[in-house]
């Protein structure tokens, strides 16, 4: 997280509103990846559900605006 510029706020933000909205996709065999723009980055997150608790595979940022 340290080296894409990331807080464990951050990365907590992008899951609890990943898991709150149900704007997830799952990834076969792999948990799920989600994202949320936070000022002008983009945290993705990706990680799995274990006994309700999410459980980190990977963290990373982009500088890019997301237009749905």
């Amino acid at each position: 997280m340290e080296k894409a510029l990331l807080s464990e706020e951050d990365v907590l933000r992008t899951v609890a509103h990943c898991e709150s909205s149900g704007d997830k996709i799952m990834v076969a065999g792999k948990g799920y990846c989600g994202h949320l723009s936070i000022g002008r980055a983009t945290c993705w997150v990706e990680y799995t559900l274990q006994n309700g608790h999410a459980v980190l595979q990977n963290v990373y940022a982009h500088r890019l605006e997301i237009q749905e």
